[in-house]
């Protein structure tokens, strides 16, 4: 059976983009009295099936799922399986009918937790013994719907860091305190913060975070990269806001899933934060879903700004954003290339949907690794990868080009982006579908 509307499909909404509020949905141009199913983001959970009236439309309102933090979502109608569309083959895929695109630009507002505790003042907060045992126990007997208030103005020095599993609704009040790790560079749980499998709605805020990598000029230090200021791992609803970020051996902030169930960590939230001499990249998603990145500042990072990097082939990374931040100096690694914007990784793994958008790059007139200049770099290489959207980003450090290369991505969109060039194009594109440029 093939199915097609009177007209070209399509899908609007109306109603705030708000978490949690109600949209309504309407649709013209849809295959009559047919029975279809909307999706948020790809998925069908909490989604509504809807039967096409005789005239090729529907209205029905959907709820933007709580988990949905700032960005762009698509809403989808999707024919259900073995049938064909506008004269195509049926198929054992669902075959999408219409979209609509979704901005949040906020998010949920964060639930209040009923319970405030103050930091035991019995705890050391002047920096002079390791306070990680303690820590751990007091934040251990902590129960969950609190908010966990640090001494203003306080350090804590960490031989190991704060670790933190099957924790919900929590929020680290950092009050100005300092959390300074005095780990192992090799070590994951040297880092400040290990969120580490199955928590949801935890906050991190208002922290000076500092490690303990005392390289400043190349910062990189080969073995020595798993220290993270904030580690993410098999969690959802993570907001990193407002806090300070420096001196790390690894990144600033690791995101990442679950290597027994491969589910990624979902709706990452880091705003607002200011990060520098940063060891390896200032942001690395290995396995990352609905992860906003905005408004943050990053300077003196040793390779990447903005990596996306699955490690096997069934880790995914999907509708990241990457926007309105300010970075300056990176590349400065003379072990690696470094680069503004990567998405490569493993062969196999999945990356789709990504956007980077509306970003200022002071750059690295002479790069750490093969001394040459970067601006607004960006290797997206490893096949295949889709839905890539790369805009109005700006640097005056001029570069030799390609700046810009894009192989194996279906679907990508680059402009409005200004990038001196000392020589050659700004793109490259090879074996791409769906190109929009300039």
């Amino acid at each position: 059976m093939v199915l097609a509307g009177p007209e070209p499909a399509s899908l609007s909404v109306s109603g705030s983009a708000i978490p949690g509020a109600q949209l309504r949905v309407t649709g013209q141009g849809l295959p009559a009295a047919t029975s279809v199913q909307l999706q948020w983001d790809g998925s069908a959970a909490d989604m509504p099936t809807v039967v096409v009236d005789n005239g090729s439309g529907l209205v029905t309102s959907i709820v933007i799922p709580l988990r949905a933090w700032p960005g762009t979502h698509a809403l989808t109608v999707v024919a259900t399986k073995g049938i064909a569309v506008s004269g195509a083959a049926a198929t054992s895929a669902s075959a999408v009918l219409a979209a609509a695109a979704v901005v949040i630009v906020a998010p949920a507002p964060t639930p209040i937790p009923a319970n405030t505790v103050n930091v035991p003042s019995s705890i050391d907060a002047t920096g002079s013994s390791d306070a990680s045992s303690a820590l751990n126990s007091f934040i251990g007997s902590v129960p969950d719907g609190s908010t966990i208030v640090f001494r203003a103005g306080g350090t804590y020095r960490l031989d190991t860091g704060i670790y933190v599993s099957g924790r919900n609704r929590l929020v680290f009040e950092g009050n100005g305190a300092t959390l300074r790790a005095n780990g192992s560079g090799a070590s994951l749980l040297a880092s400040p913060f290990a969120i580490d499998q199955g928590n949801s709605y935890i906050t991190i805020r208002d922290f000076t975070i500092t490690g303990n990598n005392p390289n400043t000029t190349t910062l990189y230090n080969a073995g020595q990269e798993n220290q993270f200021g904030v580690g993410v791992w098999g969690s959802t609803n993570v907001e990193i806001a407002n806090n300070t970020i420096s001196h790390t051996w690894g990144d600033g902030v690791y995101v990442s899933g679950n290597d027994t169930t491969h589910v990624s960590s979902d709706s990452v939230w880091v705003h607002d934060n200011t990060f520098s001499y940063i060891g390896r990249s200032g942001i690395a998603l290995t396995a990352g879903s609905h992860v906003t990145v905005e408004h943050n500042s990053f300077d003196r990072v040793g390779i990447h700004v903005f990596n996306i990097e699955p490690d096997t082939a069934y880790q995914i990374d999907t509708f990241d954003t990457f926007e309105d931040n300010t970075v300056g100096i990176y590349s400065l690694s003379t072990n690696y290339v470094g680069y503004f914007f990567a998405a490569d990784g493993a062969a196999g793994s999945t990356v789709h949907d990504v956007t980077v958008t509306g970003n200022t790059v002071v750059g690295n007139p002479h790069g750490g690794y093969g001394g040459y200049a970067h601006g607004l770099d960006t290797s997206v290489q490893v096949a295949r990868r889709a839905n890539i959207t790369f805009t109005n980003n700006s640097t005056s450090t001029a570069a030799a080009g390609p700046v810009l290369a894009f192989d194996h991505v279906d679907g990508v969109t680059v402009t409005g982006n200004t990038q001196p060039l000392s020589s050659r194009s700004l793109t490259e594109f090879t074996d791409c579908t769906g190109v929009v440029y300039p």
